[in-house]
C-alpha cells in the first residue's frame, strides 16, 4: 500500500522537472504501477504555457510511492531537454 498520495507525488515530480528540465514541463496525468517489488506514480513531462495545449510527452519521471523519493537522474533530464526541443522543431 502506498504511502505517499497522488498529490504529493504530483508536487515531488512537478519541482523536479522544474529545477532539471524547465519551468514549462510539467507532470500529466499519474498512474500507479509497480515495479520490481516497488510501488511507483509515474508521472509523464509535458510541456506546455498558458496560451497553448500541453505537448507530449518528452519523458516521464517517476516517485515512489512508499517513501516519496523522485526515481530520476540528471541523465534522464537531458533526454527529456533533448526530447523537448526535437518536438519544438
Amino acid at each position: 500500500m502506498s504511502t505517499i498520495d497522488e498529490h504529493l507525488a504530483r508536487r515531488k515530480a512537478a519541482r523536479w522537472l522544474a529545477e532539471n528540465v524547465g519551468d514549462m514541463v510539467m507532470p500529466g496525468a499519474a498512474t500507479l504501477i509497480h515495479e520490481a517489488r516497488r510501488a511507483v506514480w509515474r508521472f509523464p513531462a509535458m510541456v506546455g504555457s498558458p496560451f497553448d495545449e500541453p505537448r507530449g510527452p518528452i519523458g516521464h519521471v517517476d516517485v515512489d510511492a512508499e517513501n516519496g523519493a523522485v526515481l530520476a537522474s540528471p541523465a534522464l533530464a537531458g533526454e527529456m531537454i533533448q526530447n523537448a526541443e526535437y518536438d519544438n522543431e
